[in-house]
């Protein structure tokens, strides 16, 4: 078989998987199925928001090379396994097939390396198309800026160069706007928030409600 031959079956059985996860998307077994991921790993978001404070520690002491470092480490993390794995694991017959899948799919991947598939399921998900739009103050679009973050990422570490301040910032800035931003707005839809550093049942609307309440009741 060519390359060709095993590039477009390989094509097809992604469309295949994809029209799968729209399909069941709506369902309530999908949605259950990621509901419980987060209900079963409620600490999954600390890595990335760890690493987010680290970075800007280490920004404050002028450290730009290790706050670029834990930035891009913490949009990695942020987007691999609290947005993209319960992708995965609701697709997945139980949790050790969701774990299996998850290992062999992205878990050693770059953010440009994991298949156009999964940013497809991000975007069906998110209802933002990151080829397309841009941060605030940005004239990139978020996919450039994984990208050259990530390329930057790479020459750092193979090449041994170290980051100024302006690239330290730029990755700041895009890890703060993947943990503030991208993250919340997805445990939004499964009626989940971050608080105090772990997942919690409902959305952030039910609790800036919940907040008024007390508020007005005192």
């Amino acid at each position: 078989m060519s390359c060709d031959e095993s590039d477009a079956l390989r094509e097809q059985g992604m469309a295949s998987l994809y029209e799968q996860f729209e399909m069941q998307y709506e369902d309530e077994f999908i949605i259950n199925r990621i509901d419980k991921f987060y209900e079963s790993n409620p600490e999954i978001v600390k890595s990335p928001l760890q690493n987010l404070a680290d970075s800007k520690t280490l920004f404050e002491i002028r450290h730009y090379t290790s706050a670029f470092l834990h930035a891009v480490i913490s949009i990695e993390v942020g987007i691999k396994s609290v947005v993209l794995k319960p992708i995965l694991y609701s697709l997945a017959i139980d949790d050790k097939a969701g774990h299996l899948l998850y290992n062999q799919t992205f878990k050693q991947k770059s953010l440009e390396s994991i298949d156009k598939f999964y940013y497809e399921l991000l975007e069906e998900i998110t209802d933002i198309d990151f080829k397309s739009k841009t941060r605030e103050n940005s004239s990139q679009t978020i996919w450039k800026e994984w990208s050259e973050l990530q390329k930057l990422r790479n020459n750092i570490l193979h090449l041994g160069i170290s980051v100024e301040e302006p690239d330290a910032k730029k990755a700041i800035s895009m890890a703060s706007y993947v943990c503030d931003e991208i993250i919340p707005h997805i445990l939004d839809k499964f009626l989940m928030h971050i608080e105090n550093g772990g997942i919690k049942d409902g959305n952030r609307e039910l609790m800036l409600s919940l907040e008024k309440f007390k508020i007005n009741k005192a």
